[in-house]
């Protein structure tokens, strides 16, 4: 069954599509839409139950930590904003997202977080 998502992104493709064989700039609207069907996938519930596995639950969170991320580092550019100032503060935010989504997936693991603990206790 085709999912809304999917059909978003077959619109997505086809816009693209039609604006490179009219030889249109679309690097700045390919990304933004693509980034756009991304998010849909967070806002239509994408983030993981509790009961799925560890690693499915790591991979689908850093999967849209690493899709926020490129928008932090896309937008400022794509806004016009090049102060150099701005630079260290995208980078550092566009690093920590996926840290803080591992980190969560971490602590949302009971067991997993009391196995560490006890590891340690015992070191």
């Amino acid at each position: 069954m085709i999912r809304r998502s999917d059909v978003f992104f077959i619109i997505l493709v086809v816009v693209v599509a039609a604006m490179l064989s009219l030889h249109m700039a679309v690097i700045v609207v390919a990304l933004l839409g693509a980034f756009a069907c991304g998010s849909v996938y967070v806002f239509a519930g994408m983030i993981p139950s509790r009961t799925e596995g560890f690693g499915t639950r790591v991979f689908v969170s850093m999967f849209l930590a690493v899709v926020a991320a490129s928008i932090v580092l896309i937008v400022p550019g794509t806004l016009g904003l090049t102060r150099p100032s701005l630079e260290k503060p995208v980078l550092t935010i566009a690093i920590l997202l996926p840290l803080a989504a591992f980190c969560f997936e971490i602590l949302r693991t009971p067991g997993l977080f009391a196995g560490v603990m006890r590891w340690l206790a015992r070191r």
